[in-house]
């Protein structure tokens, strides 16, 4: 493994940055996530890349003087040409952490299918996202922009992201659902666009870690299969950016929902869904070793730099809160009235 100069890589970035908004004018946007603030500075044709992180956007003040910037752009749209980069296939693992980099406090991360780089300068805090062209992101990057960059920000602050969906009905009461692909997740996570619940998040989901943990809202989307759109009774609403091989659309929940969308709940309890195609929805116990297994490993397999110490987070929240299964009927709406009167009995009455 080979070492390099990450400072002579950020001024590699900084510079390409440079000469693809000499004919792009930047697009800023800032973002609050609980406490964490941060601002977006686009430039080039990005398709409403971060179109899903719409409902987190805030208007500018001081303390974003204080937050990360994150720099995005690619070279096809803008001109700009592709950074040195001064690795090869060899120097990253599976989770995209570039090894080799000189600087502790620059991470580094490449997803090689996506083709991202994510380049985090966290003493200047500055951030870098690069793709050689925005029109060839694939489906699981348009459908949850910036997991590393998100990630790796809401570590700083004493939060994960977890892979796992989340409901709640209001500000005080909320679920963390985890479960590996095909459990049910999506399908309870969109019943949170009916009243009286609300929607926290789908595939990923911020937690603030710690004696009151707190659930976080990150991306405005939803990962569906036309029949569940149809099922719920949704109409009127437009899916997009397909993939084929798992049949699911991206469904953009803003503006159409937006008064569906929290952005924070308190947990109060962590749930596994499992499909039953029963006629009857119902909660019952679960282990807490069964729930770490559901909700840990996929977690933590997927995003980089994560560790035994997150790892622990996740254990203390599972050793300290109530968890459960909870066996889906066929009914969207009976899934939607269990869920409620399970919430409402854990304290949220609104």
């Amino acid at each position: 493994m080979r070492s390099f100069s990450t400072q002579k890589l950020l001024c590699s970035l900084r510079e390409n940055f440079k000469q693809a908004s000499l004919s792009h004018r930047p697009r800023t946007q800032a973002y609050r996530i609980g406490e964490l603030a941060f601002r977006l500075e686009v430039v080039g044709n990005d398709q409403g890349l971060f179109r899903s992180w719409v409902h987190n956007e805030v208007s500018r003040d001081a303390s974003f003087s204080e937050g990360m910037a994150l720099y995005v752009w690619d070279a096809q749209s803008t001109s700009s040409g592709y950074p040195e980069l001064p690795w090869s296939a060899n120097d990253h693992v599976g989770r995209g952490e570039i090894q080799g980099g000189d600087d502790p406090e620059v991470s580094i991360t490449f997803c090689p299918g996506a083709r991202v780089l994510v380049m985090i300068d966290f003493k200047h805090a500055e951030a870098w996202y690069w793709t050689p062209d925005f029109s060839r992101l694939p489906f699981y990057e348009r459908a949850a922009p910036g997991r590393f960059f998100l990630s790796q920000l809401l570590r700083t602050q004493g939060a994960l992201m977890v892979h796992g969906a989340a409901v709640a009905v209001n500000e005080e009461c909320g679920l963390l659902l985890a479960g590996p692909g095909g459990s049910g997740k999506s399908c309870t996570s969109i019943s949170g666009l009916r009243d009286p619940l609300k929607f926290l998040g789908d595939d990923y989901t911020g937690l603030s870690v710690g004696p009151a943990p707190v659930l976080h809202s990150l991306y405005a989307s939803a990962k569906v299969y036309p029949d569940q759109v149809e099922r719920l009774n949704l109409s009127g609403v437009s899916l997009t950016e397909t993939n084929e091989d798992e049949g699911k659309s991206v469904l953009y929940l803003h503006p159409e929902f937006q008064h569906s969308l929290l952005k924070s709940s308190k947990l109060k309890a962590v749930v596994i869904p499992q499909v039953t195609g029963g006629n009857q929805s119902e909660f019952e116990p679960l282990s807490k070793i069964k729930t770490l297994r559901a909700l840990a490993p996929s977690s933590l397999f997927q995003l980089p730099f994560s560790g035994v110490a997150d790892f622990s987070a996740l254990s203390q929240v599972i050793k300290t809160y109530p968890t459960y299964r909870l066996r889906l009927g066929v009914d969207p709406q009976e899934i939607q009235d269990v869920i409620y009167a399970f919430l409402q009995a854990e304290g949220g009455e609104s």
